[in-house]
């Protein structure tokens, strides 16, 4: 009788060992998954961060200049879009936009050293 105790226990031990290898074997996975989530949602965090870092770059260059996010960036992309949407290139207009000014810039330079230049003859003839 007691070597069939023993044996009983020894089984009933045996069992217990191999259920709870069994609930480590399963905690072991989802401490993994759960790893696996913390690095991602880091990760995220950190996309994140670097996002509002551009963000608050922008934004302060943008005011820098008198430019609001809130009331000039949409009727911007709204410009852009429709200049698009008129089979344009984006790109091109912006960038004959700024050639233009640069020409109306040198226009004007010009306009005023050619006033100039009529102030002194007018001024050498009397």
């Amino acid at each position: 009788m007691y070597i069939g105790e023993k044996i009983s226990r020894k089984k009933e031990l045996e069992e217990r060992v191999e259920h709870l290898n069994h609930d480590i074997a399963a905690k072991e996975v989802i401490k993994s998954e759960l790893e696996k989530n913390c690095d991602l949602i880091l990760e995220q965090s950190k996309k994140s961060e670097e996002e509002m870092k551009s963000y608050f770059y922008s934004k302060q260059e943008l005011v820098r200049h008198g430019i609001s996010i809130v009331d000039d960036i949409p009727k911007f992309a709204i410009t852009v879009r429709c200049i698009a949407e008129y089979g344009y290139d984006p790109q091109r207009v912006i960038q004959d936009f700024i050639d233009g000014q640069y020409h109306q810039d040198k226009s004007r330079a010009l306009k005023i050293a050619c006033d100039e230049k009529a102030e002194g003859s007018k001024s050498g003839n009397l």
